[in-house]
C-alpha cells in the first residue's frame, strides 16, 4: 500500500513538474504587431489602418496544432480621442494568412471597442486542427485614426484572462500554453523645423564667445567690432555700457552665400522687439537711414537689427541653427543716438578685433 501510495505521488509530482516547465516555456507566442503612422501625412479624417494578430513557434520548439482559439486585445485608455479600434475580420492573405478559418465570429465575448478587439474561431470536425506556421494569423484589426489625435505611443496588451482574454486549444480540447507578445500604435509627428532666433539679454551672458565693448556718451557712442573667428551659429556676446533711452542698434557680419543670408533676414523679420534689414536695403525701408549713417563708420556689415527702445541689453544672443548655411561673423552695436565723433571715428576705424576664447 506505502509502495503504491509513493509510485502515486512521484507519478503527481511528475505530472506538475513537466506542466510546471511547460507553463514557463510556452512552444507557441501569440503576437500583435506593431504599427506607425505618421500624422502629417494623413490627408482626410477618420484614417483606416489595421494591425494583425497572429501566432509564431517560439524558438526551438517542434511543429504544433490548434483546433481552435479565442483571443483579445485592449488598446490605451490613453488613446481615447486619438484611435478607435473596429470590428476585427479574418485574414486572408500574407504576411499573416489565416491560421483558421473556419467558423470565424469576431466580438465573441460581445464587448469590443472602441478600445478592445476580440474574435474566435475553431475547425470543422472532431479530430481536426491546423498547423502553425511561422506568423501565422489569427485576425485582423482594423482601427481609424481620428481628427484631433494626439502623437504618441499607444500600446495594444494581449488579455490574458482564459475566460473572456485568449485561449488555445490542441486537437484534444487542451490548453495550449502561449507567451504574449504585445504591439504597440506610435502616432508620429516630426519636430517643427528648427527656426533661427536673434535677441537682447536682459542680464550679461555667462558664458559669452566675447564682450562688444561701447564708448562714449551723450549721443556720441564708439563700438569695436568683435570679430567671431571660426563664424559662430549659436552664442551669445556682452554689450558693455549701452544704455536703454533709445533703440539698440547691432551690426551683423554674416558668413554665408548671399541668397542664404538673404533667407536668413527674411525668417528673422516680423518678430517682435526688434526691426532688422540687409546692409543693401533700399531707400523704402525703415533702417535705410540708419544703415546709412553707420557705413560710414562701421564698413562690410551684412544687416542691421534695431531693437526697440527700453529693452533690457546687457547682451546679445542668436541661434541660426534654422538657417545652417549661415553663421555669425562678426558684431558691433551702439545705443541710438549713433552720432560719431571725429576722435571717436579714428577709434573705430581702428576694427578691433577680439578672437573668440577657445577652450583650452
Amino acid at each position: 500500500m506505502r509502495k503504491t501510495l509513493g509510485l502515486l505521488l512521484v507519478g503527481l509530482l511528475a505530472v506538475l513538474t513537466a506542466q510546471a516547465a511547460h507553463a514557463q516555456t510556452p512552444s507557441v507566442q501569440v503576437k500583435v504587431e506593431n504599427k506607425s503612422i505618421d500624422l502629417p501625412s494623413i490627408v482626410s479624417f477618420p484614417a483606416d489602418s489595421f494591425f494583425d494578430v497572429f501566432v509564431d513557434l517560439a524558438p526551438g520548439s517542434s511543429t504544433l496544432s490548434l483546433s481552435g482559439f479565442q483571443a483579445a486585445v485592449n488598446l490605451d485608455a490613453s488613446a481615447a480621442g486619438s484611435i478607435v479600434l473596429l470590428a476585427p475580420t479574418l485574414l486572408t492573405a500574407t504576411p499573416h494568412a489565416p491560421l483558421i478559418a473556419q467558423n470565424f465570429t469576431p466580438d465573441f465575448g460581445g464587448d469590443n471597442g472602441p478600445g478592445r478587439a476580440s474574435a474566435t474561431a475553431f475547425t470543422n470536425g472532431a479530430g481536426s486542427s491546423a498547423a502553425i506556421t511561422a506568423g501565422a494569423g489569427l485576425f485582423r484589426v482594423p482601427f481609424q485614426v481620428l481628427a484631433g489625435a494626439t502623437p504618441g505611443h499607444y500600446n495594444i496588451t494581449i488579455d490574458m484572462d482564459q475566460f473572456a482574454g485568449t485561449l488555445l486549444t490542441d486537437v484534444n480540447a487542451n490548453m495550449v500554453s502561449f507567451a504574449a507578445v504585445n504591439g504597440a500604435i506610435d502616432l508620429t509627428s516630426p519636430a517643427p523645423p528648427l527656426a533661427s532666433s536673434i535677441g537682447l539679454l536682459p542680464t550679461p551672458p555667462v558664458s559669452p564667445v566675447g564682450v562688444v565693448d561701447i564708448t562714449g556718451g551723450n549721443g556720441k557712442y564708439v563700438s569695436n567690432k568683435l570679430s567671431l573667428v571660426p563664424a559662430v551659429q549659436h552664442g551669445e556676446v556682452g554689450l558693455n555700457h549701452v544704455g536703454t533711452e533709445g533703440r539698440t542698434l547691432v551690426m551683423l557680419w554674416l558668413d554665408g552665400a548671399s541668397a542664404d543670408i538673404a533667407a536668413l533676414i527674411s525668417h528673422l523679420r516680423g518678430k517682435p522687439g526688434y526691426e532688422i534689414a540687409l546692409a543693401d536695403a533700399g531707400s523704402g525701408d525703415p533702417l535705410f537711414g540708419d544703415i546709412q549713417a553707420l557705413k560710414n563708420h562701421y564698413q562690410g556689415f551684412s544687416a542691421l537689427v534695431a531693437f526697440d527702445k527700453g529693452i533690457a541689453n546687457a547682451g546679445f544672443g542668436w541661434d541660426l541653427m534654422g538657417d545652417p548655411n549661415v553663421a555669425l561673423a562678426g558684431v558691433a552695436a551702439v545705443p541710438e543716438p549713433a552720432s560719431l565723433s571725429g576722435a571717436a571715428l579714428l577709434g573705430v576705424l581702428m576694427f578691433v578685433g577680439v578672437r573668440r576664447r577657445r577652450a583650452a
